[in-house]
């Protein structure tokens, strides 16, 4: 498997235009559908700096770009998106906890891009996002359990199986790319976003 700029771009294209196409037909649960269309944006950095592989200024912008939303936007929009559909109420309160472990895992990631360097490194098949994370292992393991927990948590089958995946891909990330899990751990979650507008018509039951 190698992931590059034309895989980041076509991903982006994909998500970009189903999600838009989706959205106009959606206003009941935008937050969720709102996902790939932010997944492409995600993406579409990520395609500028395949391209910006010499080490330069553009190359730590596009960096703090791309991390922005790995690092600050999905450990807290996603239980927010999947608490602004969840009507049961017990569902909702386990989902207000994965809220708040989101804020803070965001918090404590934005202090680490705000206080140590960023450099990133190109491999055959990904990109490295190095910066000093401390506890990192167990920062990890906490997003991963944020984000697929807030899934789980989740009242639709669609989004619980969205969960599934996520896990699984989370974990092939952490096992077969552990050196670029940032970036390879986002592109799966990106494709695997295009469940969501397959899955639309049960979301919004």
């Amino acid at each position: 498997m190698c992931f590059s700029a034309g895989a980041s771009f076509a991903s982006s294209g994909v998500l970009g235009g189903a999600g838009i196409v989706t959205n106009k037909k959606t206003k009941r649960i935008r937050a969720l559908a709102l996902t790939p269309i932010l997944f492409a944006i995600q993406q579409f950095i990520e395609g500028l700096q395949w391209l910006s592989t010499n080490p330069s200024q553009l190359s730590i912008i596009l960096g703090y770009g791309f991390l922005l939303f790995a690092f600050l936007l999905w450990p807290i929009y996603v239980p927010s998106a999947v608490m602004h559909i969840e009507k049961d109420k017990t569902r909702r309160r386990a989902l207000r906890f994965f809220q708040v472990l989101g804020v803070l895992i965001a918090v404590y990631l934005f202090s680490a891009m705000a206080t140590q360097p960023l450099s990133v490194a190109v491999f055959p098949r990904g990109l490295e996002y190095q910066i000093y994370i401390p506890f990192e292992n167990i920062i990890v393991y906490l997003y991963i359990a944020c984000v697929c927990g807030s899934l789980f948590e989740s009242s639709r089958l669609i989004l619980r199986i969205m969960a599934l995946l996520l896990l699984i891909s989370a974990i092939i990330s952490l096992v077969i790319f552990q050196a670029t899990f940032t970036s390879t751990w986002c592109f799966f979650a990106a494709i695997l976003s295009l469940s969501l507008i397959v899955g639309m018509k049960w979301i919004e039951k």
